[in-house]
């Protein structure tokens, strides 16, 4: 299923790129938009020009495997044949362009902009060839056309999808960001006015205003599209730049550590992009769309995806990887392991195949193998939490928690120095349950770094495990103070709040949250769960509730069972009864698919309010 704000664009020009037994109609000179420069529009090809006029290079394709050679192949032989099937010409053009070869995809492409110059997709398309091929002065031309070329669709058709070509508008921004912030940010205002949710959208007016020198609506952008994508490298990257200015080394170190260091500003997923770097066999893309098939449970599809991508890629490491983790899912350990152990062979070392081997090796009860495999990878690195939990917790099962304390003080020696360790060793020692020494650890690292907001969090946790309420309170209105777009205290803070039915204080979380990260689904579910069934009536807005909850859904979606229950909790409140039991009934068979049973029979209760054209209170 296309999702997105793209879909439309998505839709057209996967026709255009997959009808390959139709010829692209010819437009008239007079007939098409204007070209920006020379460089990228081309005269219109007669009809029937022949082959001689096309000469599609030949890269050296002998380091690929044979079956991306023989596709290759095929296509260019296909091209040959019929140079004016716009289809056939970007079919060879996706296969340069995935598989690395941009500066001869350039030609090939630029054809295709002849064949078909009213199609904004292709305009794209060639942009984003001749960036990869180090040309990003007619890159930005090519993006601009493929703009013209939409607006161009929306004059000439106002009935027309009102549909602006949201990547173009991002691709051109990027290339124009630090030479003409003002223009940039004007392509980036257009194109928020179609997407208010898109993070590259946010990120990109987030650095635009930065170089502007409105910083503090700068960070308040760039906070935005974090809280949308937190992963989005670029948005933290900016964010720890800002900070690095004002001098807030503790806010500077929390992004730069998620930024991994300075990056260009490219958008986190480009579905045209995305559809040709399929078609291209390129492996990445292929992996990805396999995770998202993965996410969306159609598992048969994703191991196609990724059978594809191991017959692209000699080594198959990573989706090989990919295939491990899609068999765990499906429960099937035994292929996983095979899956693993065959990327151990090509990487021996590679430590998050061989943590996930172990994980699978202890559901098949293998814990002695399990545990040795663990053992070398917390040898190799002492502060990896991850691998020294899942030791520790097969220790404790051998009955050995001797052992694991061990391994936990002995990783706690080796990361003596760096507090962000020390806090997840700390955290480490409290799942198995010695929250003494966990706090020893932690409150070691709150000694190294008083700001360090996760060592606030993790102290308030063993607090709050320990009965001491008010002091779990105090830790975590302490880690939101340093940052307040950290979400583990702000959640923590909800939980004291709702055990003390002090539902207005909760309220008022929330909207504070909620004005620092207007985009987090776990904050947006939570206040609309309270708008719609709280016991107040003086605090229940459904309206507010309705339009709160189907945000949260539309930023997963509508693809998260809990959400869906809220949503229909908030129709239900609004008086919209038929809506409440369909998403109630969606609510269940997402909830049954994961195993959430509990969750399933309360969602079907509460769906039986809604068939009565009853709402749901909260005690």
């Amino acid at each position: 299923m296309i999702r997105g704000p793209y879909s439309l664009a998505l839709v057209a020009f996967l026709a255009l790129i997959s009808a390959c037994d139709q010829k692209a109609p010819e437009k008239s000179g007079a007939g098409s938009p204007a070209a920006p420069t020379a460089a990228t529009s081309p005269a219109t090809l007669p009809p029937g020009s022949g082959s001689a006029q096309a000469d599609f290079p030949e890269p050296d394709i002998t380091k690929l495997l044979m079956p991306l050679q023989m596709r290759i192949g095929a296509a260019r032989q296909a091209a040959r044949s019929d140079p004016n099937d716009v289809h056939k010409v970007i079919d060879l053009g996706a296969l340069y362009f995935a598989q690395g070869f941009a500066a001869e995809a350039v030609p090939v492409i630029e054809r295709a902009t002849r064949l078909k110059p009213d199609d904004y997709g292709v305009w794209y398309f060639y942009g984003r060839v001749l960036e990869h091929a180090g040309k990003p002065e007619p890159a930005l031309a090519a993006y601009l056309k493929a703009v013209d070329v939409d607006f161009a669709r929306l004059q000439s058709d106002p009935n027309s999808p009102r549909e602006v070509y949201v990547p173009a508008y991002i691709r051109a921004a990027a290339l124009l960001l630090d030479k003409d912030a003002e223009r940039a940010e004007r392509l980036l205002q257009q194109a928020h006015e179609v997407d208010r949710t898109n993070p590259q959208v946010l990120g990109g007016l987030g650095a635009a205003a930065a170089r502007a020198g409105r910083v503090d609506q700068a960070i308040e952008r760039l906070k935005a599209a974090i809280t949308i994508a937190p992963r989005y490298v670029f948005a933290h990257s900016e964010l720890a730049r800002i900070y690095e200015e004002r001098g807030q080394a503790d806010l500077v170190r929390i992004h730069r550590d998620q930024a991994g260091g300075e990056v260009p500003y490219f958008p986190l997923g480009d579905p045209v992009e995305s559809a040709l770097l399929a078609r291209g066999m390129h492996v990445g893309t292929l992996i990805e769309n396999a995770t998202q098939a993965v996410e969306r449970r159609e598992y048969t599809i994703a191991e196609e995806a990724l059978q594809a991508a191991i017959n692209a890629d000699a080594g198959g490491v990573v989706a090989r990887t990919a295939l491990g983790d899609l068999r765990v899912l499906q429960q099937r350990y035994e292929d996983a392991v095979r899956e693993y152990r065959s990327v151990l062979r090509v990487n021996p070392r590679a430590v998050d195949q061989r943590i996930s081997l172990a994980g699978c090796l202890t559901s098949l009860g293998k814990s002695s193998e399990a545990a040795e495999i663990l053992r070398s990878v917390v040898s190799d690195d002492p502060s990896n939490a991850v691998a020294l939990l899942q030791l520790c917790r097969v220790l404790v099962e051998q009955k050995k928690a001797d052992e694991a304390v061990q391994m936990i003080e002995a990783a706690a020696a080796a990361a003596s120095k760096n507090a962000l360790a020390l806090t997840q060793i700390g955290e480490v020692a409290v799942r198995i349950d010695r929250v003494e020494l966990g706090e020893k650890y932690v409150r070691q690292s709150m000694a190294l770094d008083p700001r360090l907001p996760q060592g606030r969090y993790m102290l308030g946790v063993i607090l709050r495990r320990a009965g001491d309420v008010e002091g779990a309170e105090r830790e975590w209105r302490e880690a939101l103070r340093i940052e307040p777009l950290y979400l583990p205290p702000r959640m923590g803070l909800l939980e004291i709040l709702q055990q003390r039915r002090d539902r207005r204080a909760m309220e008022d979380v929330l909207r504070e949250g909620l004005a620092r990260a207007p985009y987090s689904p776990d904050m947006l579910n939570t206040l609309a769960w309270i708008l719609a069934t709280s016991p107040d009536e003086k605090q229940r807005n459904g309206q507010e509730a309705v339009a709160i909850a189907e945000m949260a859904n539309r930023l997963t979606e509508f693809g998260n069972h809990a959400l869906l229950d809220t949503l229909a909790a908030a129709y239900a409140e609004a008086g919209r009864f038929e809506e409440a039991v369909s998403r109630a009934t969606a609510a269940i068979v997402l909830a049954r698919d994961v195993q959430r049973l509990e969750a399933a029979r309360a969602y079907g209760e509460r769906r039986e309010l809604y068939a009565r054209r009853q709402p749901y209170r909260e005690p």
